[in-house]
């Protein structure tokens, strides 16, 4: 057993791991915390809601953030220090390439639609407190929006 037998194995069950922690979180979000809130009163929501999603919020990132960065050296352990990515006779073959490009764009449209606001939002579609000015301290946001 070599250190790269050692590191696929570590980086498989922190993979495994993290993503049983961001899907549970997740499921947790939409199924229990969403009908849950819908039916408490204001006053214990404010008391609850404080306490309870950052600590949610916390883990959810961080298995999201570990789930997707072991997958990634995995991905360079198993098919690039392997040899399986270069395994063809002419070098480079059509699988890996898709593979590698599957990879990065999924994670940079995941970063445009994290740092970009919601065309709502920014039209003011909804009403209520989520069009309104005073919620978004970012001047490029008021901006756009009120442009």
């Amino acid at each position: 057993m070599d250190a790269t037998d050692v590191l696929q194995a570590l980086f498989r069950w922190i993979h495994i791991v993290a993503g049983i922690v961001w899907i549970g979180l997740l499921y947790f979000f939409n199924f229990v915390n969403a009908p849950f809130a819908a039916t408490i009163d204001g006053p214990t929501k404010q008391k609850v809601v404080p306490e309870l999603m950052p600590r949610a919020l916390y883990w959810f990132r961080w298995g999201a953030a570990w789930t997707w960065v072991t997958g990634v050296l995995l991905v360079m352990l198993v098919f690039w220090h392997g040899g399986l990515a270069l395994n063809a006779p002419a070098g480079w073959s059509a699988g890996p390439i898709v593979m590698i490009l599957v990879t990065f764009l999924a994670a940079g449209t995941a970063r445009g639609r994290c740092t970009r606001p919601s065309p709502l939002i920014v039209r003011g579609v909804g009403g209520g407190s989520i069009g309104s000015k005073e919620k978004f301290a970012n001047p490029a946001v008021r901006g756009a929006r009120d442009g």
